[in-house]
């Protein structure tokens, strides 16, 4: 029995790296499509002609152009990675 327990003990600790491994995956994949996004709204705003000094692009949501101007958005696409025009 004390095999077994240590088997399980052993087990438990794999999954437990495990877990943090993946909790770092979604964190850093999360990052990288923001920051697609971010880019994304900045080719947007740039083939429409505007000059990048007038992107605000914040980290805690979609881009937006600044002084009030209609907001920039990169679309989505299913696979939730961002589309190519």
């Amino acid at each position: 029995s004390e095999s077994i327990l240590n088997l399980l003990t052993n087990i438990r600790n794999v999954t437990d790296r495990n877990i943090q491994g993946i909790q770092a995956t979604v964190a850093e994949t999360a990052g990288l499509l923001e920051q697609a996004r971010e880019v994304a709204a900045i080719a947007a705003a740039l083939e429409a002609g505007s000059s990048t000094s007038d992107i605000a692009v914040p980290t805690n949501g979609a881009p937006k152009k600044a002084r009030g101007k209609k907001a920039v958005s990169a679309p989505v696409v299913e696979d939730g990675g961002v589309e190519n025009n």
